[in-house]
């Protein structure tokens, strides 16, 4: 699960992690914003597409948070790299802390209205457009190095598999933290 040293400019945006935190970080700037004007006006609830930006975040960050866990971590163990590495430094708030806050605030601080069937769907576009990106790179391209070891060792015909788990455990992500939210309102 190494980047390696092309970490600068455009290099910085190639793992998943740097893009889906950003991702939420745009998502919480417009709804710090509207929750400002909201403090005047408690009437105004957020739009559907500001939820639907804020569940994309939110969704993101909580398949980082799930492919650090169960699919990197066991990788770092089964090879004999240093697990620590996931979580320490700034890889501490990237994998762990903005995931869990992303998590709670969409289920106890979001108000408005009830997510839809629909909303779900839209959370899942920045994975799915990603492991576009990222097949491209890895296996046709082959600019990038397998840095997730989503091909098990450059077993390119196995990343379509790893492809649809993906977008499973990211619907399932985006159902239970959609369920919960709607659980509260």
């Amino acid at each position: 699960g190494q980047v390696g040293n092309d970490m600068v400019g455009w290099g910085y945006f190639k793992p998943f992690t740097v893009d889906s935190n950003i991702l939420m970080a745009l998502a919480a700037l417009f709804m710090m914003i509207f929750q400002t004007r909201e403090y005047y006006d408690d009437k105004l609830q957020p739009s559907r597409w500001l939820k639907r930006f804020y569940l994309m975040g939110t969704v993101s960050l909580g398949l980082t948070l799930f492919t650090v866990v169960f699919f990197l971590a066991p990788s770092f163990i089964a090879t004999g790299q240093d697990v620590s590495l996931l979580f320490s430094g700034d890889m501490l708030f990237f994998h762990l802390l903005n995931p869990i806050l992303a998590i709670v605030s969409t289920i106890f601080l979001i108000k408005g209205k009830r997510f839809r069937l629909r909303d779900r769907f839209w959370a899942i576009l920045p994975c799915f457009v990603y492991s576009i990106v990222y097949l491209v790179q890895v296996v046709f391209v082959g600019a990038w190095e397998d840095f997730y070891g989503f091909t098990f060792g450059r077993q390119d015909y196995l990343i379509p598999f790893t492809m649809m788990g993906m977008y499973l455990v990211t619907a399932v992500i985006a159902g239970v933290i959609t369920w919960l939210h709607n659980k509260r309102i």
